[in-house]
C-alpha cells in the first residue's frame, strides 16, 4: 500500500531520548498519570502490575499484566497506575510498514465486522510467543542498545510475530480503529489534520482539490469532513483543559482560534461552560 505523504516538515522520527523513543520502556510508581497525545501508532504491553487507561472518547478500562492495547495516531492516551506498572511502548509513524507485514487493508474488506464486539477492542492478551519477544527486547534496552536499525528490526519482526500467532479476527479486534477502506488517507487526515488551520490547507497538502477531498472524505468516514474535526477539537481541548495547565492563549493558537475570545465563545457554545468554568470544576 502506497503511503499518502503530507507536505509538512516534521515528517520524521527521533531516537534521541528528549524527543520520545521509537521503542521504550515505561515505568509509572502507584498514584502517578501518564498523559500524552500520540502522532505514532502505538502499541502498549504490559508486563507489570495494574492501571485505568482511556483512550480519546472510549470508556475507562482496567489493564493489567499480559494484555496489550493499540492507541492510533492522534488519539489522546491516560493512564493511572492503580499500582507499579511497567510498560513496553511500540511506536510507528505510519500504516505503511504495518499493513505491508499485517495485511491490515484485507481484513477491513474481509472480516464480518459485525461479530467484533467493540468493547474488547482495547485490550488483548499477550501470546506467549510474543512475550518471548517482550523480554528479548526488554534486557536489550536494560543493557543500553539505542540503535536505530536494531529498533526498525524489532518493530517489523514484532508486526511479522503477530500475523503469525494472532488469529484474523483477533488482528481485526486489536487494529479496528486504524481500519477503513483507504488505509493510507485516513492515517494521513487522522495524523495531519491538526496542523492546519483550514480543511482546504489540509486538502492541498495531501494533493487533492478540495471538491475532491470532501468526497474522499466522506466516502472513507461516513461523515464530512468539518462533522469529524469539530468532534476530535471537542475531545481534545476538553482533555487539554483537564489534563493539562496549558494557558488559554496557548489553546487558542494550538487550535486555531482567532483569539482567546473566539475561544471562549467555542467553549461556551460547545460545552456550555467557559475554559475557566471547565478546569475549577473538576
Amino acid at each position: 500500500m502506497e503511503a499518502i505523504r503530507v507536505k509538512d516538515n516534521s515528517d520524521y522520527f527521533s531516537y534521541d531520548d528528549r524527543e520520545g523513543n521509537v521503542i521504550e520502556v515505561r515505568k509509572i510508581q502507584k498514584g502517578d498519570k501518564w498523559d500524552d497525545t500520540s502522532y505514532h501508532h502505538t502499541l502498549i504491553f504490559v508486563l507489570e502490575g495494574t492501571a485505568n487507561m482511556t483512550v480519546a472518547n472510549w470508556e475507562p478500562r482496567s489493564i493489567r499484566k499480559g494484555l496489550l492495547s493499540y492507541v492510533q495516531s492522534g488519539d489522546t492516551l491516560s493512564v493511572f497506575a492503580t499500582s507499579n506498572v511497567v510498560f513496553i511502548v511500540i511506536r510507528t509513524l505510519t500504516l505503511t510498514e504495518m499493513c505491508e507485514c499485517l495485511k491490515l487493508g484485507d481484513f477491513y474488506h474481509t472480516m464480518d465486522k459485525e461479530s467484533v464486539d467493540i468493547e474488547e477492542i482495547s485490550l488483548n492478551v499477550i501470546l506467549p510467543s510474543i512475550w518471548h519477544y517482550l523480554k528479548g527486547l526488554y534486557t536489550a534496552i536494560g543493557d543500553g542498545i539505542r540503535s536505530k536499525s536494531y529498533f526498525d528490526a524489532k518493530i517489523k519482526e514484532l508486526y511479522l510475530l503477530m500475523r503469525n500467532y494472532y488469529s484474523k479476527q483477533e488482528l481485526y479486534r486489536i487494529f479496528l480503529p486504524a481500519l477503513s477502506n483507504d488505509i493510507a488517507f485516513s492515517d494521513a487526515v487522522k495524523t495531519s489534520w491538526c496542523k492546519y488551520k483550514t480543511i482546504e490547507d489540509l486538502s492541498e497538502a495531501m494533493g487533492f482539490t478540495p471538491a475532491s477531498f470532501y468526497r474522499h472524505f466522506t466516502k472513507t468516514f461516513g461523515c464530512s469532513a468539518q462533522q469529524w474535526i469539530t468532534t476530535q477539537k471537542k475531545i481534545r481541548i476538553y482533555k487539554e483543559l483537564i489534563d493539562s495547565d496549558c494557558h488559554f492563549k496557548e489553546l487558542a493558537d494550538k487550535y486555531w482560534f482567532s483569539s482567546v475570545q473566539s475561544f471562549y465563545n467555542w467553549c461556551v457554545k460547545t460545552y456550555n461552560r467557559t475554559p475557566g468554568d471547565i478546569r475549577r470544576n473538576l
